[in-house]
């Protein structure tokens, strides 16, 4: 694959920089489902039609934006903050397709191998539906957030990519 530059397509110095923010596993379940007839699959066989979607949306996004540098937002797929607080949380939900875990545990180990920034708050999951609201009566005002606790990102999750360093 050829180098993307990361400069301005139109030569034109910017007064502010540009950051792309990729949130790498709503792309990587958008192009499992969108892309599942074409059956790419890597050396090994493994599936591989979700991660080439995401890395061709990604190509155009940075051909289009030319940013001045790129960041990916992964889940954490250890740990939950929702679940946490709601040990219910995705209780009705259907199981996940094994070729989309599969694509999507591998997503990370990929943008690190072409040299790219990725973020990994601990606990953060997407936001795809509003928790339910905990058992009991509902708060009324005044009353204390019933609001699952927020992630903060760890310094140290955050790694520089080579174009940035």
């Amino acid at each position: 694959m050829a180098a993307i530059a990361m400069t301005p397509t139109d030569a034109q110095p910017r007064e502010r920089k540009l950051l792309l923010v990729v949130d790498a596993p709503s792309l990587l379940h958008r192009n499992h489902h969108a892309r599942t007839h074409t059956r790419i699959t890597d050396r090994s066989g493994r599936p591989a039609w979700a991660l080439h979607g995401m890395l061709r949306q990604i190509i155009e996004a940075i051909v289009g934006f030319a940013p001045d540098a790129v960041i990916f937002r992964l889940d954490d797929r250890t740990a939950s903050v929702r679940r946490d607080f709601d040990p219910g949380y995705k209780a009705g939900r259907a199981e996940k397709d094994p070729e989309l875990v599969e694509q999507l545990e591998r997503a990370g180990a990929l943008l690190d191998a072409l040299g790219l920034a990725t973020l990994t708050p601990p606990g953060l999951e997407p936001t795809t539906s509003t928790p339910p609201a905990p058992p009991g009566p509902a708060p009324t005002t005044g009353t204390a957030s019933s609001s699952p606790p927020t992630a903060t990102p760890s310094p140290t999750s955050v790694t520089t990519p080579r174009c940035c360093a």
